[in-house]
């Protein structure tokens, strides 16, 4: 993005036309002459083609693009954008319906349990209920065999 602002900054300045300057000897006095945003841009453009090759040490930069092949790379760029954006509008179209997915589990899985236990406690319930009954039924039996055994005694003493 930032080498097709400088190539669009490039353009721009070289559209624009140059004063008539009173001396062509160098260019540091066209330079100096030429209006801030020329300079700007041209100094932009020189310094990233020397840094670019300086980083490679190879052959010597390509000049820019022609406005072109520019707009026809704004263009490619656009529909990347595009299809990127509708991917992405995919992918959190999905994102959402598998997290309603797994929330509706989530809340079935939940109720079930709910189920379950209530199912378990009410078991439990009835069970301690036979067992205060058991209890209630093997004291009186217990009694009642000691009643038993208190006779015996009785009758085996006389």
């Amino acid at each position: 993005m930032d080498k097709l602002a400088d190539y669009e900054d490039g353009l721009k300045a070289l559209r624009k036309p140059t004063p008539p300057s009173s001396s062509s000897s160098s260019s540091s006095s066209l330079t100096s002459n030429a209006p801030s945003g020329i300079t700007s841009a041209t100094n932009r453009i020189s310094a990233f083609l020397t840094a670019s090759s300086r980083g490679r040490g190879g052959p010597p930069p390509s000049p820019p693009p022609d406005s072109n092949s520019l707009e026809a790379l704004l263009e490619k760029e656009r529909k990347a954008r595009a299809k990127a954006e509708e991917r992405l509008e995919q992918v959190t179209g999905e994102l959402e319906e598998l997290s309603a997915s797994l929330f509706q589990s989530a809340n079935e899985m939940v109720a079930e349990e709910r189920r379950e236990r209530s199912r378990l406690e009410e078991r439990v319930r009835i069970l301690e209920g036979r067992d205060e009954e058991v209890k209630k039924r093997l004291g009186v039996l217990e009694s009642a065999v000691d009643r038993i055994v208190r006779v015996r005694q009785v009758l085996s003493v006389s």
